[in-house]
């Protein structure tokens, strides 16, 4: 895979080691370290040298060398766990990704279909990622139900069991995900399908990474929110704010903490619930916080 020479060497830099330092931290010999400054990395080699500067291995990926500033890429890409994918399939994750921050789903559903075609059973974990963001489109285009049933046979289905823990944590993310929006559909079981969302946030708030975690807490917020919309009792109206609130607070500042955008996800709904509460101040400050995100 094709390294961005200048990043690597930078970080590499700023932190203080040499060429010979960096591959005793990373396991890796001093060939792979040259030829990684020198344009090359295997997939492999790729996770241990960028877990040993700190960064995720997109960042040291020539792919994205072109964007001028790291907030223009696909920032769910950063998140999820990067497979050890051929340059081509890379690439069409790249591009589908872009399509999707331009809302053109349709698009990019099709170039993850493209890239399904040609991926064989020998690399579960690539094609399992592909199929996440094939589904994930789908569910972005608001065809949830679509989505469940391309997501749903990777939980039941025993050969997947073999991908990586983090991917089946983010598997199980998007599966709760598509439940929670398929309950916004009137014609669905909405109070089944929240609770299976619940279910499935709450496994990986618990088990997942730190990444996964946040995304979960801030999920489950969502769902407490809808809650608080669909009822008519004030007290139980009252109680789901409350929790909804608490996890919208709970990601917000770790998301803060982690320089991560999606912060401003959970002060958008924060304001929401303030206004609620008759706080018209309140709201106008975390709205002026999103603001500035």
């Amino acid at each position: 895979m094709k390294t961005n020479v200048d990043a690597l060497k930078n970080l590499r830099r700023a932190q203080g080691l040499t060429q010979a330092m960096l591959a005793r931290l990373s396991g890796l010999s001093i060939r792979t370290i040259k030829a990684a400054e020198s344009g090359m990395v295997g997939a492999r080699s790729l996770g241990r040298l960028a877990s040993s500067l700190n960064v995720l291995p997109i960042e040291i990926l020539d792919d994205f060398a072109g964007l001028s500033s790291r907030h223009e890429l696909p920032r769910f890409l950063l998140q999820q766990v990067f497979p050890n994918a051929e340059y081509d399939v890379v690439e069409v994750l790249r591009n589908g990704a872009v399509d999707e921050m331009h809302s053109d789903f349709e698009r990019a559903r099709a170039r993850f279909e493209s890239a399904l075609d040609t991926e064989s059973d020998n690399d579960l974990d690539t094609k399992a990622h592909v199929i996440i963001r094939r589904a994930t489109a789908l569910d972005n285009a608001r065809n949830s139900r679509e989505a469940l049933a391309l997501l749903e046979p990777l939980l039941r289905e025993n050969r997947w069991k073999k991908i990586k823990p983090g991917i089946m944590k983010w598997l199980k993310y998007h599966v709760a995900l598509a439940y929670r929006r398929a309950s916004q559909d009137l014609s669905a079981r909405e109070g089944k399908f929240l609770s299976l969302a619940e279910k499935g946030f709450r496994e990986v708030q618990f088990t997942g990474d730190l990444e996964q975690k946040i995304a979960a807490t801030h999920q489950l917020g969502v769902v407490f929110w809808y809650r608080a919309k669909r009822t008519s009792v004030d007290r139980r109206k009252s109680m789901f704010l409350r929790k909804a609130a608490q996890h919208f607070e709970d990601a917000m500042w770790k998301w803060r903490k982690a320089g991560n955008f999606r912060e401003g996800y959970a002060l958008r709904r924060l304001a929401d619930i303030a206004e609620i509460k008759g706080d018209l101040l309140g709201a106008h400050c975390y709205l002026l916080d999103s603001l500035e995100v």
